[in-house]
């Protein structure tokens, strides 16, 4: 995300940028530090275009889409989960909570991790809540 960010942004005039990453990160292991330092990198440059970033939590992941995978990822997403709020909080960007509306509804997901159709509803309407004209 952090790579496409600066052409994605790049001579357009958008209002407000959601921006919704960690998950694969969680499930490849990698540290929530280096997540939340990509998604900082990604909001200031969203700032620095004029536009207004808005993060969001990661939904919850309810097992891997990998068959041989068990581990429980639930701790994994909370953790990254609080320190993206806390980031939010920090640069005072707006939170949209994915987590909670999702949490319990494993069947609004077609392998554990990608969302259905109506969860994604669910997240817009938690988009909403804290962006009502997005």
């Amino acid at each position: 995300m952090l790579e496409r960010n600066s052409a994605i942004l790049s001579g357009q005039s958008y209002a407000k940028v959601v921006i919704l990453g960690g998950t694969n990160d969680v499930l490849l292991g990698i540290k929530p530090e280096i997540t939340v330092g990509n998604l900082e990198k990604i909001g200031l440059a969203v700032q620095r275009s004029g536009a207004e970033p808005v993060l969001c939590e990661i939904p919850p992941i309810f097992h891997s889409f990998n068959p041989g995978d068990k581990k429980n990822y639930s701790n994994d997403v909370r953790n990254l989960n609080q320190q993206i709020a806390r980031l939010a909080a920090e640069h005072r960007w707006k939170l949209a909570d994915y987590y909670d509306p999702l949490l319990r509804h494993p069947h609004l997901s077609s392998d554990g991790v990608h969302i259905k159709r109506t969860g994604y509803l669910l997240m817009e309407i938690a988009l909403l809540r804290v962006v009502p004209d997005a």
